[in-house]
């Protein structure tokens, strides 16, 4: 974890984004010109391709660092929500005491991250601290399928859907997801435990980087 709020992560995620194409999951399947084009996927209104001035004006408090010439890393931790999802709030710096060494630690992992290359948005994520990551996962999971349909995927631990170009080709997922992560907690007799936190995540990225968005 970097001082920025980048996770492990989402670092694999924007490298991934950025470099070769996942594999089709379906069958390519064209549609024909009477079709109309699928509903693209967007998260709060943000969308893949969206550029970085305009991701700000959505976002004016994201912090943002260049990684290279050509990629761009925002993230905010506050005034964050989605899907009724909000963020736990952080601590003062710097805590002091247990309980809120823990909470910190809780916070460097959730909020808001946005990557770009060459100044188009990919990928897109919300991560939030669930405590009941069954009950989350389906409420969030269907407050998208109100707007996107059944998902193309669906199991215990996720969703997701997929936007195919006319070609029939998967170019963008929107995935939801539910996954642990152990954190260290301090008692009070010195001792340091080792807690598990459960996180819900919502990934939007782009799975065709070679071809213009």
């Amino acid at each position: 974890m970097s001082h920025f709020g980048i996770t492990p992560a989402f670092t694999v995620l924007l490298l991934a984004a950025n470099s070769v194409s996942v594999q089709q999951k379906r069958p390519a399947t064209q549609l024909p010109s009477s079709v109309p084009d699928p509903i693209p996927l967007e998260i709060k209104g943000d969308h893949i391709g969206e550029s970085f001035e305009d991701f700000k004006t959505h976002y004016p408090k994201a912090e943002c660092n260049d990684e290279s010439r050509e990629v761009r890393v925002c993230s905010q931790k506050a005034d964050i929500s989605l899907a009724n999802h909000h963020v736990t709030p952080c601590p003062q710096s710097p805590p002091k005491s247990g309980v809120e060494i823990f909470l910190m630690n809780v916070c460097m992992y959730e909020g808001l991250i946005a990557g770009f290359h060459k100044n188009s948005l990919n990928p897109l994520s919300y991560t939030f601290r669930t405590l009941d990551e069954t009950e989350d996962l389906a409420r969030t999971c269907a407050a998208f399928q109100a707007k996107y349909g059944s998902p193309d995927l669906k199991s215990d631990t996720e969703c997701s859907w997929y936007w195919k170009n006319r070609g029939g080709e998967i170019e963008q997922e929107l995935s939801i997801k539910v996954w642990k992560q152990r954190l260290p907690y301090i008692e009070q007799s010195g001792e340091v435990e080792f807690k598990q936190v459960s996180f819900l995540e919502v990934v939007l990225r782009n799975t065709r980087p070679s071809k213009d968005i």
